[in-house]
């Protein structure tokens, strides 16, 4: 029976009209396990287990990135979407520069999920893309075409996709053998007589046939040394 003010507590009603304790309101008094169930026992063996599975620190991520000289601008997308691991996965299993996978998923992907996100796209499909790129024997640079039909179609098998962008395997002797003729092409139309604007024009014209087939830093130096 309360003598001084509304108690506080929940209190149950019953149907002669009078109400009895039930339990304290939500508060310091109520942190305390549920009385109402068996404590669950838990081996050590099972917390061990669970304890290798924590993720890393956010503060080790980021000294991480900053280690694998992956921009800034890249971290807050990184964390927010626990894009981390899988750039952890992608370098560490499948031998592709950490840098270049950092930029990808932190300025590629970004710019694609910025104009049609979707909540049901699953990023371990990224790391499947690129273990085909790699068995395919393929150069990285063909996952920026793959990309953005992937995240379109994310049960689009990889043959399929690379079908859609009109990729063609090409050997690289057969791309840049096509150089010589390009230059005396530019030097017949070009209206701008430098090597800059030259090489920069041959790449252009090239870059259709030579992405996935040949590392664009090696042709841009056989263009520069043709």
């Amino acid at each position: 029976m309360a003598f001084a003010g509304v108690p506080n507590e929940t209190r149950k009603y019953l149907l002669d009209g009078t109400t009895i304790f039930e339990r304290v309101l939500p508060g310091a008094d109520r942190m305390y396990p549920d009385t109402d169930s068996a404590p669950i026992p838990l081996d050590n063996e099972h917390l061990e287990r669970l304890q290798k599975n924590l993720p890393s620190d956010v503060f080790e991520r980021t000294a991480k990135m900053v280690q694998w000289r992956i921009p800034e601008d890249t971290f807050t997308y990184i964390h927010i979407r626990n894009l981390f691991p899988i750039i952890e996965k992608i370098t560490t299993e499948l031998k592709y520069d950490s840098k270049f996978i950092g930029c990808f998923l932190g300025h590629k992907l970004k710019n694609i999920e910025g104009r049609n996100y979707s909540k049901y796209f699953d990023y371990n499909r990224i790391y499947d893309m690129f273990e085909y790129i790699k068995k395919a024997n393929l150069q990285k640079e063909i996952a920026f075409k793959m990309l953005p039909v992937l995240y379109e179609h994310p049960q689009m098998d990889f043959d399929s996709i690379l079908t859609s962008i009109n990729f063609k395997k090409s050997k690289s002797e057969n791309i840049i053998s096509n150089i010589t003729l390009l230059k005396k092409k530019y030097d017949e139309v070009g209206r701008i007589k430098t090597d800059v604007a030259k090489n920069n024009w041959i790449m252009g014209q090239l870059n259709s046939l030579a992405i996935g087939n040949i590392a664009m830093n090696e042709l841009n130096n056989f263009v520069k040394g043709n």
